[in-house]
């Protein structure tokens, strides 16, 4: 189900459309379901994206929600990043099949990724640190480590890595000479 809008015709993503993606990529495990995970909030965070790209084109905008609302789980830092090559991808009009195959081959890679360095790394560092504070008699080891832990739980939007994805998202998006793009030519088949 390829799209029939050429390329030329597609809308472009501005640096406020791809800000407000960053954004709404916070809420990604705010609407979790056993059958599809993050497949709904996922959906709904592109969906302004894939309605300015695909304008009038309203069968292609259904092949993007219908594709997007496939099962997907991903950790929630690295998410910015996988929405912004599928962004990118619809905008410079790819195949459905590169964009899925795309989407598919790396949210399980960048969800182990992502954990390993949230869950494995920052954590029990900034736990390790905070319970020396504590050991001392000090009140603000577990007040640090709760804070550090809360903004890494809910994804507060002060949170320093949290703003990273939002500019990670931008780069990927608006870098229109990145090298990615060579290997995803219309002429060739992967």
């Amino acid at each position: 189900m390829a799209s029939n809008s050429p390329i030329s015709e597609r809308g472009r993503l501005t640096k406020h459309d791809v800000r407000m993606l960053g954004w709404r990529s916070l809420f990604n495990q705010s609407a979790m379901n056993y059958e599809r995970m993050q497949a709904d909030v996922w959906t709904l965070a592109m969906l302004p994206s894939l309605r300015k790209i695909y304008g009038n084109d309203k069968e292609g905008l259904a092949a993007a929600l219908e594709s997007n609302l496939q099962f997907i789980n991903t950790n929630n830092y690295a998410a910015p990043l996988l929405m912004g090559l599928e962004a990118s991808l619809e905008e410079h009009g790819e195949k459905r099949s590169t964009i899925d195959g795309l989407r598919i081959a790396l949210f399980g890679p960048l969800a182990g990724i992502g954990d390993a360095i949230t869950w494995f790394t920052i954590l029990p560092i900034v736990a390790g640190i905070t319970a020396s504070f504590a050991k001392q008699g000090s009140i603000l080891g577990p007040l640090v480590f709760f804070l550090v832990y809360l903004a890494k739980y809910t994804d507060c939007p002060i949170n320093k890595l949290s703003v990273d994805r939002i500019f990670c998202l931008e780069y990927v998006i608006l870098n229109r000479k990145s090298a990615h793009y060579k290997y995803f030519d219309e002429d060739k088949e992967l």
